[in-house]
């Protein structure tokens, strides 16, 4: 069955940006007030980094907003902070020699790239333009499916993977 991707469900998914308090942006600028943004060593990004988390700061937009307005980038801050997560010997190109990190594992009978039965699609495609002057009803759906289903085409499994 085919049914209309909704937006509604990956908005409600997507985490959502936690907001600075006032008190925390204050104690934020207070805590800059004490650092050159154009000069910023990795000791100072380390400091900074876990002065902000004793804050109760989560790392985020909100943070990295408030610390623009400071002149200062959040992003560069961090990756000074954990040079080792930001790219090891190789200046941010993977693990610690350089390497890029093992993806994370699969789950099993999942694949990492997505697939297309390209029969079924064709199938589909075939019996759809059957009924292109047919206004698909539930009933005339349903003789579509049936007549997918006498073809050959497993209406259990996906025709269209989208996973990356």
């Amino acid at each position: 069955m085919i049914s209309p991707l909704s937006n509604s469900t990956s908005a409600a998914m997507r985490p959502q940006a936690q907001a600075l308090t006032s008190d925390q942006s204050s104690k934020l600028a207070e805590l800059l007030a004490n650092y050159d943004a154009k000069n910023v060593t990795e000791a100072d990004a380390k400091a900074i980094a876990a002065q902000v988390k004793d804050l109760g700061i989560q790392p985020g937009k909100a943070m990295a907003e408030a610390m623009n307005t400071q002149g200062f980038d959040a992003k560069a801050i961090g990756d000074m902070a954990r040079p080792e997560q930001a790219g090891g010997k190789n200046g941010g190109k993977g693990g610690p020699e350089g390497s890029r990190p093992p993806p994370p594992p699969q789950a099993e009978g999942i694949s990492a790239k997505g697939t297309v039965d390209d029969a079924a699609v064709s199938l589909l495609a075939e019996v759809l333009d059957s009924y292109a002057d047919t206004e698909m009803t539930e009933d005339t759906w349903a003789e579509a499916m049936a007549k997918l289903s006498e073809q050959g085409v497993d209406l259990t499994k996906s025709m269209v993977d989208l996973r990356l």
